[in-house]
């Protein structure tokens, strides 16, 4: 197998991987702008006036939104090769927070990071950023890396006309047949993953934030809340549900007559008088509804391990007790130091490549780089209650001053701990000598793995 013949191969089985993901990407955006719709009512209900009633439920974005405020990229910490300008100039941090956000959303996302052309006003270092719907890799467990990239460079007539391949010495423009050189590369794929929850093992483009316990919530929630606006409107004018529609039904007189006979019946409720209400029925009371729906806005929320206040439910419907109320947020705290450590390690992939961009050297010390991030603190004062705190904690026991406890806690930049950094000799990543026939064949494998895994996954309205 010829190198061109192995990247068109490569390339073709990436745009069908790509392809088989699509389905599961569009749900879960469907999910986050509050697009859901169940597939069925569980109930009688005509096409017509289903589509009618188009009922929206917020909470995928709520979910979402409140975990992606806490992932605010800030810089990088111990930056000695003046990264961060490069992030700066050509504003990484726009691109990683969306990245990060949209992985969240639908599992993955990914930053592309190619030379900018400074002589039309471009940046040294671009970034661009790609959804799970619009780029795809193969993922090499054994370096946690992408080997290949696979993103939509340009479409005519919702085809895609064109490509843009991220090889590891270049990356390449191919519309399905030519590979076009744009740029080398001295470190790899320039493509970088994202991936919420990633489990390198099994699930290496993560999972997303609204998982299948949060849409069966979602999905009874929506239930209720149309069998409660067509209960509302049955209730209201009932002979609309009980005429036959069409004038072949209005011209059948006999059809007619026993309609109208079956809305003069309706009236279950105790009369004095034998004349039947017109169109009276009892209504239907709504507490069931709402009791129902307070249950489902409860599993949301314990699932997404959030408050159920956060999603409407006052506090005599969805309380929790103070130990449960802690446990539930020490959960969130974990959730979001997890899924830190992970877009940590993308956010070093996206420095790398900018320092070999610009002809800086990448050695073991470059594993210094971390990313820091803008916490969420609710005022100055609480800042200054927190401080405070902490200055006695540090006088009780002195040691912990010299952890990221008071950084972390206070919402400001980490000082960065690697005692044996001295330790690291050996270059991350030697420059790319070509492909020979057994790395051909891994990348083959993974390739065909990762197609066969993604058929496994959710479809819409699963």
């Amino acid at each position: 197998m010829d190198t061109n013949n192995f990247l068109d191969d490569v390339a073709s089985l990436m745009s069908k991987q790509l392809e088989s993901f699509s389905g599961y990407q569009d749900q879960q955006k469907e999910i986050y702008d509050g697009r859901r719709a169940p597939l069925s009512l569980g109930i009688s209900l005509s096409p017509e006036l289903d589509a009618k009633i188009r009922t929206k439920l917020s909470w995928g974005t709520v979910s979402v939104d409140y975990l992606s405020n806490q992932l605010n990229f800030d810089i990088l910490l111990n930056d000695e090769w003046g990264i961060n300008e490069l992030f700066n100039y050509g504003q990484a941090d726009n691109a990683i927070n969306s990245a990060i956000k949209n992985s969240i959303i639908a599992s993955c996302s990914f930053v592309s990071v190619t030379p900018g052309n400074t002589s039309v006003g471009e940046p040294p270092v671009v970034y661009t950023v790609y959804s799970g719907s619009e780029a795809t890799g193969i993922f090499n467990n054994r370096t946690g890396k992408l080997d290949f990239g696979l993103a939509i460079e340009k479409m005519e007539n919702d085809k895609v006309v064109s490509w843009l391949v991220f090889a590891p010495d270049a990356t390449y423009r191919w519309d399905g047949e030519n590979f076009t050189k744009i740029n080398d590369s001295k470190y790899g794929c320039q493509l970088v993953l994202f991936a919420y929850c990633q489990d390198i093992a099994t699930k290496p483009f993560g999972v997303s934030r609204n998982d299948s316990a949060q849409r069966e919530a979602i999905d009874s929630a929506i239930r209720v809340l149309k069998r409660l606006e067509i209960s509302s409107e049955f209730y209201a004018t009932p002979q609309r549900y009980l005429f036959t529609n069409g004038e072949e039904g209005l011209s059948n007189l006999e059809s007619l007559n026993s309609k109208i006979g079956q809305i003069l019946h309706l009236n279950n409720g105790e009369s004095e008088t034998d004349s039947p209400t017109f169109g009276s029925i009892d209504a239907a009371s709504p507490e069931p509804f709402i009791d129902a729906f307070n249950l489902y806005a409860q599993q949301f929320a314990a699932a997404a391990l959030m408050d159920p206040q956060e999603f409407g439910i006052s506090p005599a419907n969805g309380s929790l007790s103070s130990d449960a109320e802690d446990r539930r947020a020490k959960k969130m705290v974990d959730l979001t130091n997890r899924v830190k450590k992970i877009y940590d390690f993308s956010v070093k992939q996206l420095a790398f490549h900018s320092a070999s961009i610009v002809g800086i050297p990448i050695t073991g010390d470059m594993f210094k780089l971390s990313a820091t991030w803008v916490n969420s603190i609710g005022s100055v004062s609480d800042i200054g209650k927190i401080g405070d705190a902490l200055g006695k904690l540090f006088e009780s026991v002195p040691e912990l001053a010299k952890t990221d406890i008071a950084y972390e806690l206070l919402g400001i930049s980490k000082r960065g701990r690697l005692d044996n950094i001295d330790a690291i000799k050996v270059d991350p990543m030697a420059e790319f000598n070509g492909f020979s026939d057994e790395l051909k064949q891994i990348i083959m494998e993974n390739a065909k793995a990762q197609i066969d895994e993604f058929k496994d996954l959710d479809g819409p309205n699963v």
